[in-house]
């Protein structure tokens, strides 16, 4: 456990809000010297309260789709857990693995082109761990919301970083790709280090990049949390409607909006409809905002299940260079 003053929380809520900020920037922006925010920076990397330094990219405009796997594990001991864990966040598709307590395990997140790519992924996953899979869901993301952790520092600013809402495919070229490779690996590696694998001038790869974020491929830059080491906890609630429309999308997702303990909405293409995250100090905390959910949506919401994400094992918007094959 590591506690975290106000300074810390600015800090990081600077970070959520933009991840590739200098500490020059946050010194000003939070009021402090570079020195001690730098000082502090390197605190929170070092006690893992930083998970990642998150590029959010929209895969529909890259000509891919995220597919969410969740499984139900059975006749598994730990050290089998673990092996299969290790598996699983190092295949070359992974792009975001979970432990967590609820109806399911394991969460593992498939990148995939087409459903002959994603069948291939399955097929193999599922040849390998058959006889610890009691259970397996697929749900695909067809929008995901980014919203700002306004809870440590009570402020109003709302971040814009989304994926999913236009499907037209971008022409990138080879170059782009492995700009974003680079970025997607961490978003605050500077230009000068991207410069060491891709073999073109600094202000070439910056205008590159500002190309890459007015298309909107780039959505923007974002921190993961370890929840745990600062005393917090982690949900994912996956809602199942009665009905489906846009409109009852929209009034749920105005709901998530105005919750400042609410981080993250996907609107899912499967056996669930919707799955907010929720990040809280108290499983009171999440039981006054799931309650308050259901006393707002009461002809709306059928059901919700409750995942606790215990621990983030990885998590990113690029597989690995292998699979993207002469992108990279």
């Amino acid at each position: 456990m590591m506690n975290i003053d106000l300074l810390d929380k600015k800090i990081i809520f600077e970070l959520d809000l933009d991840s590739r900020q200098s500490s020059q920037q946050l010194a000003r922006k939070v009021r402090s010297s570079k020195e001690v925010v730098a000082y502090r920076l390197k605190r929170l990397e070092k006690n893992s309260v930083i998970f990642k330094y998150l590029t959010v990219l929209d895969p529909a405009k890259l000509g891919y789709f995220l597919h969410k796997v969740m499984f139900k594990l059975e006749n598994v001991n730990t050290k089998e857990k673990e092996e299969i864990i290790d598996y699983l966040k190092n295949h070359p598709y992974s792009l975001w693995t979970v432990e967590c307590d609820g109806p399911f395990d394991i969460g593992f997140m498939v990148f995939a082109r087409n459903l002959t790519e994603l069948n291939g992924v399955l097929t193999e996953i599922s040849n390998k761990l058959n006889k610890y899979i009691h259970e397996r869901v697929v749900s695909t993301n067809i929008t995901g919301e980014y919203f700002t952790r306004r809870y440590l520092i009570q402020k109003s600013k709302e971040k814009k970083s989304r994926y999913g809402e236009n499907t037209s495919i971008q022409k990138i070229d080879k170059t782009d790709w492995q700009i974003l490779y680079q970025l997607s690996k961490n978003a605050r590696i500077s230009i000068t280090e991207i410069a060491k694998y891709v073999p073109i001038k600094i202000d070439a790869i910056r205008e590159r990049m500002r190309k890459l974020e007015k298309s909107g491929i780039i959505s923007g830059y974002s921190i993961l949390i370890n929840n745990n080491v600062i005393n917090q906890l982690h949900y994912k609630v996956l809602i199942y409607l009665k009905d489906f429309s846009e409109k009852k999308y929209g009034a749920i997702r105005q709901f998530c909006v105005q919750n400042e303990n609410i981080i993250y909405l996907i609107k899912s293409l499967g056996t669930w409809d919707i799955e907010i995250d929720i990040e809280v100090n108290s499983p009171e905390k999440y039981r006054e905002i799931t309650l308050n959910l259901l006393k707002q949506f009461p002809d709306t919401i059928r059901k919700y299940d409750t995942l606790q994400i215990y621990r983030l094992h990885e998590y990113k918007y690029l597989p690995h260079n292998k699979v993207l094959g002469e992108g990279i």
